[in-house]
């Protein structure tokens, strides 16, 4: 009797545990059929759950989390320049900035990420651009090194001496949380 996958096989039939069967014109055990199978299988449920075989590196899984970038006042009057910044104690990937204003009067007029500009030739941007519910993604996958500073230059835009407060916010991505 040869044995074949999706063939029907007699119902009532006993079948041996040892017992030889040929299929593919091989001699085949049932026992070795059964762990030919049950290995295939244990090979698709591993690569289906991610398994890593021993000595391989495991991806790491990536924080998304918030640095508060301080400003030098807690209000500015119209036309007052302010700065904010943060130093950086672990290596991240911005993802983005967020202002949040008290009125849509702010402009963001420089942004720097350690050395490097983001800003080539632009000379102001609207804050509101970088409110929340923009989402917005102007700086993503810039990384910050350790010891490296953010700044964040901008201008209360307003004619009005009445002062306004902002906040400034980075999105941030990173292998470690702390």
């Amino acid at each position: 009797m040869a044995v074949e996958f999706g063939v029907d096989v007699d119902v009532g039939a006993d079948v041996e545990f040892g017992a030889e069967y040929e299929a593919g014109g091989e001699a085949l055990t049932y026992a070795a059929g059964a762990d030919a199978v049950d290995a295939a299988l244990g090979a698709v449920r591993r690569r289906t759950r991610g398994y890593v075989p021993a000595g391989a590196a495991k991806a790491k899984g990536m924080f998304t989390y918030f640095v508060n970038l301080p400003t030098n006042a807690a209000t500015y009057a119209g036309g007052v320049a302010g700065t904010a910044q943060a130093t950086c104690n672990t290596p991240y990937q911005v993802i983005d900035l967020i202002a949040i204003e008290s009125a849509a009067v702010f402009n963001v007029t420089s942004f720097f990420v350690g050395d490097t500009n983001m800003f080539l030739g632009a000379a102001a941007i609207p804050a509101a651009i970088f409110a929340p519910l923009v989402q917005n993604r102007f700086v993503r996958f810039t990384t910050v090194q350790r010891g490296q500073i953010i700044q964040v230059g901008f201008t209360n835009g307003a004619a009005a001496t009445t002062p306004r407060t902002i906040a400034l916010v980075l999105k941030v991505r990173s292998y470690r949380r702390s």
